[in-house]
């Protein structure tokens, strides 16, 4: 795997310049062999959304920068928009108990802060949200280019990309009058743009936000070509573009992806946010899609904030099911100490992980990540609790990264604070 591509970029002022230990740290990266990467501030100096930092964003009304592409697009290579479960890691019969040292824990692993329903003392809980909030502050960036995967920015570098993937499984989900569990992926792309065109920015790099579905309901897969309510996707039953953003989509029948916008021209610090909601308004609709009775939805919410300041926000996509003849009932994600049918975890996931296909990549990256989830209505949401507990590697996705080591920011219970170091998976930041 090549070492992550080193950019150079002038310090955006004197109150963002680095700190005397990020300096040598950065020196330190040359010597071993990663140049001077792209590092805009200390973390004390970040104007940041990240909890414990400022406040929490959640979705805004729509803002498009200048930079900012969504045209749709006939895709080459399929694989870039695949963002697979680990079918390593699957359990034969599913359902069984999680309760052990949880995540991906040989490295590379995809590396982040993962909620499995567990202690570091590994006693047991569960959790029923309807939303899943997460962001990831970015103070100093080097990408490495990725084996396997291509990248879902045209204009990125051969191979410069890499993901950040909020995972969480949907529980209770029916679709055409079977209820299932649906695993959603809300999955900003990072790449860099090393020369380009409008609305393109050389020298900079570009964020594009892509989600696929995935049917865990059983453990066979997708053995045929419509979805029985046991193992694939029907776009007759499950059916995406509702805020009409899609560059492309479909999937059918293994998933269900959309490729959304792309923004150009950001460059550290930045901030990335998602928020993914899942509705269940039988007559009253589902944001962004149009619902009606018999119908829920699951909505995807991008961000990006540059300095602080946001240049990007907007749903994406809403995707709806359609239950038939049964209602909707009362779908939720799920965080449990078990396993889904598909024999994955219940889990919420916000990790750094390779471009997609199940690939990998290793990147030079100084940040922080922080995730709230909510149980309360879409519509009267106000406060966002913190992941309960958070262990250092994700175990769903087939995408992996190296060079990420993840601890507790400070000790604090809330933010994970990212470091170019070796891989540590499997450990309880808190």
């Amino acid at each position: 795997m090549d070492e992550p591509h080193v950019q150079r970029k002038n310090w955006p002022n004197r109150k963002n310049a680095p700190s005397p230990a990020l300096a040598l740290a950065v020196a330190v990266m040359g010597v071993i062999g990663f140049g001077l990467a792209t590092i805009g501030a200390s973390p004390t100096g970040v104007v940041s959304v990240a909890k414990g930092l400022s406040t929490v964003l959640g979705p805004a009304a729509p803002q498009l920068g200048t930079h900012v592409s969504v045209t749709p697009r006939t895709l080459t290579d399929l694989n870039a928009v695949r963002i697979g479960p680990n079918l390593a890691a699957a359990k034969p019969a599913g359902g069984g108990s999680t309760s052990m040292q949880p995540g991906c824990s040989s490295a590379p692993c995809p590396m982040g802060i993962t909620d499995y329903g567990i202690t570091p003392n590994l006693t047991t809980y569960k959790l029923s949200p309807k939303l899943v909030e997460d962001q990831i502050d970015i103070y100093g960036l080097g990408i490495g280019t990725a084996t396997g995967g291509g990248c879902l920015d045209p204009d990125a570098a051969s191979g410069q990309c890499f993901t950040i993937q909020s995972n969480v499984v949907s529980h209770n989900q029916y679709v055409e009058n079977t209820k299932g569990s649906y695993w959603a992926q809300n999955v900003p792309e990072i790449a860099y743009d090393a020369s380009c065109s409008s609305p393109c920015v050389s020298g900079e790099y570009s964020v594009t936000f892509l989600d696929n579905i995935w049917n865990f309901s059983s453990s066979s897969g997708c053995a045929g070509t419509h979805n029985s309510g046991n193992d694939c996707i029907n776009p007759a039953h499950i059916s995406g573009n509702g805020a009409g953003q899609c560059a492309a989509h479909g999937g059918a029948p293994d998933y269900y992806y959309c490729l959304g916008p792309t923004i150009y021209g950001v460059y550290p610090p930045f901030t990335v946010e998602t928020w993914t909601d899942i509705d269940d308004f039988n007559a009253a609709g589902c944001h962004p899609a149009t619902g009606v009775s018999g119908k829920s939805c699951i909505n995807f919410y991008g961000a990006v904030l540059q300095s602080g300041s946001r240049v990007f926000s907007q749903y994406y996509d809403g995707v709806t099911f359609h239950s038939g003849a049964h209602a909707a009932g009362t779908p939720t994600f799920y965080i449990s100490d078990s396993n889904s049918p598909f024999g994955l975890p219940y889990d919420d996931e916000w990790v750094i992980g390779g471009p997609g296909g199940g690939s990998s990549n290793a990147v030079d990256l100084e940040g922080d990540m922080t995730g709230e989830t909510s149980t309360c209505a879409i519509t009267n949401c106000y406060n966002y609790p913190s992941m309960q507990h958070a262990w250092s590697s994700g175990a769903d996705t087939a995408e992996s990264i190296s060079d990420v080591q993840m601890s507790p920011y400070f000790n604090s219970r809330d933010l994970g604070y990212i470091t170019f170091n070796t891989d540590n998976p499997g450990v309880a930041e808190w």
